[in-house]
């Protein structure tokens, strides 16, 4: 874009929620980041567009918690275990999860787009931050399934998801506010309608 000089009026640039610490405590758009490779990764990602600001291009940065969505992610994994009985809390299942359903994300990223007043870094994460355990529960209720397995050992749920089992299993409390004092308006900030939205759609 600065090398053939073009300047769009806005840049939207999809980030992740691996730039914070795993914590229980509520981490907002200026929270230092984690000391590891993939908040490393996340800053350097982050700031390969920050001289877009010097040209005047109003850019924006989405840092995605768990996206829910039928079709990809994690969900996408869980769903048939869950359908045949085998759904239970992941690791100790007190994790805090940051998630927010997809159709939301879309949302999001219309309303930086449109929204002159958007600016800068912006959580996407439901105002309702859940346990995981909380999360199991209710996907195994949206699915009218049985719910009283013991946990999925971290070690175990590593073998089956690879990396996306980190995601399951770091603590995250991203705060919402800040987006939400631009006007944005969540359609499925509640797990409970999120999942059953979500599962009706896989069945």
């Amino acid at each position: 874009m600065e090398k053939n000089k073009i300047t769009p009026c806005v840049y939207v640039q999809a980030s992740a929620s691996g730039y914070y610490p795993s914590s229980d405590m509520v981490m907002k758009e200026a929270a230092p980041p984690e000391n590891d490779f993939l908040a490393d990764l996340v800053q350097q990602w982050e700031h390969a567009s920050y001289s877009l600001e010097e040209t005047n291009v109003r850019r924006v940065v989405i840092r995605f918690g768990m996206v829910l969505g039928k079709d990809g992610g994690a969900l996408k994994q869980l769903i048939p275990l869950f359908k045949m009985g085998l759904g239970s809390g992941l690791g100790n299942g007190k994790q805090l999860v940051s998630w927010i359903h997809v159709d939301d994300v879309a949302d999001m990223i219309i309303h930086a787009i449109k929204n002159n007043e958007v600016h800068g870094i912006y959580n996407a994460s439901s105002p309702h931050v859940i346990s995981n355990k909380e999360l199991s529960k209710t996907l195994a209720q949206a699915l009218h399934k049985p719910f009283f397995l013991p946990n999925v050992p971290a070690f175990a749920l590593k073998m089956f998801l690879g990396e996306m089992a980190s995601i399951l299993l770091v603590s995250q409390n991203l705060s919402a506010d800040k987006i939400m004092r631009t006007g944005f308006v969540f359609k499925h900030a509640e797990l409970k309608n999120a999942l059953e939205h979500l599962t009706k759609q896989s069945n």
